[in-house]
């Protein structure tokens, strides 16, 4: 049986994925802390619209789901560029 996941919720998902998949590409230290802080104050500012509870909540579904990443393909969030010469 298919869940019914609204936008919020997916979207929520879908970033925490990425920022969990990305730490891997990069051989970072793993933690539910570390991947809540790379969401709420490393990519857009919009995120942080979602409390650390919610985030830790939907780590722990996409656990119970099996939707863990394995560190495959690019990173999604590109490092910053220092424009200093």
């Amino acid at each position: 049986m298919t869940e019914n996941l609204d936008t919020e919720r997916c979207e929520i998902i879908a970033t925490l994925y990425g920022a969990w998949n990305d730490l891997i590409i990069q051989n970072e230290t793993v933690t539910d802390n570390r991947i809540i802080d790379e969401v709420r104050n490393h990519w857009h500012d919009s995120k942080q619209r979602f409390n650390e509870e919610r985030l830790k909540q939907a780590l722990g579904w996409m656990r119970e789901k099996q939707l863990i990443p394995t560190g495959w393909g690019n990173l999604l969030k590109l490092p910053k560029i220092n424009h200093e010469k």
